[in-house]
């Protein structure tokens, strides 16, 4: 059981910083700067957290 809990946080995270790693790299390869291609990245990062607030909010006053 533990076993399979580690395997799917693995597969999430994965999933998660697998495009962001991908964005980054992207804005590396164009000639950004680094604020740049952290920026993208951590936007990225941040949109299932914030999709989650507004799906939560959204559960609560209906």
């Amino acid at each position: 059981m533990a076993d399979q809990a580690v395997v799917r946080s693995e597969t999430t995270a994965e999933a998660l910083f697998s495009p962001a790693s991908a964005l980054f790299s992207a804005f590396l390869g164009t000639g950004s700067d680094d604020p740049a291609g952290y920026g993208a990245a951590f936007g990225q990062l941040l949109v299932p957290g914030i999709i989650a607030v507004l799906l939560a909010a959204r559960a609560r006053s209906a």
